[in-house]
């Protein structure tokens, strides 16, 4: 369901949908002036929101807000809720009520994607804007709404963007720049890998642990990735951060991210130890990233383009990498 924003500044007041005509309109429990449209009085998925005295809940994170999920919750779900009504991007919580016509009370509504709705608004709010209800009538359905919000917009918004402190980001980056700090971040970086049993084993790095294993077809219980899946995992990961760190220091909200990555190895029967040449490891690793974010697909591409260069994973294995080894026989 594409939702259509309105916002009303003199009400402080958004409108989601709600000049779509309805069939039946109710107050979220608690929350006079937070109200959802449905079709008809048998529904219970809403089609439109309604919140008046919007400010309370904006900028996101201020109440009601999972950054996680970017979901914004106008209600209490303190309590399960005995029906759960999905329409699109708004989801209606309601509880059982014999003494309401239907048997059931909204008790709060989420709004998702709180980010891609709400933006255009919070860049655009007048600075502590607040009323009462008494100055607050049902109105805004007649009001005329803002300009369309634009893309510029979302780009000089100002805050969290894609989970990520803009501000404390840029701070901490910049501070790459004094040689302590570098010297700091640039090693050593450790890994204490330790024989499980059979081809399983357990990698410790700071306060984290990783398991690792092989596939059953070798003999191997497979009870978790192997140390080789677990590198194209890694090269993707770094690669994925690199991407959303370029983006947010762009201003560029990221929707969903995803990089495949695949490799081939180029001769594994000298690891089988059938044949003594040749190369054991990846011959040839490709990485493909599917976006979708607020930005053109050349942004997009510039991007991608910092986040593969930038990444220290991808190009450790890209580049010519001195691994020195020792042994030492112990008890």
């Amino acid at each position: 369901m594409n939702l259509k924003l309105h916002y009303d500044p003199e009400c402080d007041a958004i409108g989601l949908n709600y000049s779509q005509p309805s069939g039946a309109t109710y107050e979220i429990e608690g929350l006079g002036w937070v109200m959802i449209d449905l079709p008809d009085d048998d529904s219970h998925e809403a089609i439109a929101l309604e919140v008046i005295g919007i400010s309370a809940w904006l900028p996101l994170g201020k109440r009601g807000y999972c950054q996680e999920t970017d979901t914004l919750t106008f209600g209490d779900l303190s309590e399960p809720a005995a029906v759960v009504a999905e329409s699109g991007d708004l989801v209606t919580h309601w509880r059982r009520d014999a003494s309401v016509t239907g048997g059931l009370t909204p008790i709060a509504v989420d709004l998702r994607n709180a980010w891609m709705h709400l933006a255009p608004v919070i860049a655009a709010m007048p600075q502590a804007t607040t009323h009462s209800s008494a100055e607050s009538p049902h109105f805004c359905r007649h009001s005329q709404p803002t300009p369309a919000y634009t893309e510029e917009l979302i780009m000089t918004q100002e805050g969290n963007l894609n989970g990520l402190p803009r501000e404390k980001l840029a701070e901490v980056l910049d501070s790459f720049r004094d040689p302590e700090v570098f010297s700091a971040v640039t090693g050593p970086w450790k890994s204490r890998v330790v024989w499980q049993d059979g081809m399983r084993a357990r990698a410790y790095m700071r306060n984290h642990q990783v398991d690792m294993d092989e596939p059953g077809d070798l003999t191997a219980t497979d009870v978790a990735a192997s140390a080789h899946e677990q590198l194209l995992s890694a090269i993707g990961s770094c690669m994925t951060v690199g991407f959303v760190v370029n983006a947010t220091k762009q201003g560029v909200r990221v929707h969903d991210l995803e990089i495949a990555v695949e490799g081939y190895f180029d001769n594994i029967r000298k690891w089988a130890g059938v044949e003594d040449e040749g190369n054991p490891g990846y011959g040839q690793i490709s990485a493909k990233c599917f976006v979708r974010a607020d930005a053109d697909e050349d942004t997009l591409r510039e991007i991608w383009r910092l986040a593969v260069e930038g990444s220290p994973v991808t190009q450790s294995v890209a580049n010519p990498t001195s691994v020195q080894t020792d042994f030492e026989m112990v008890g």
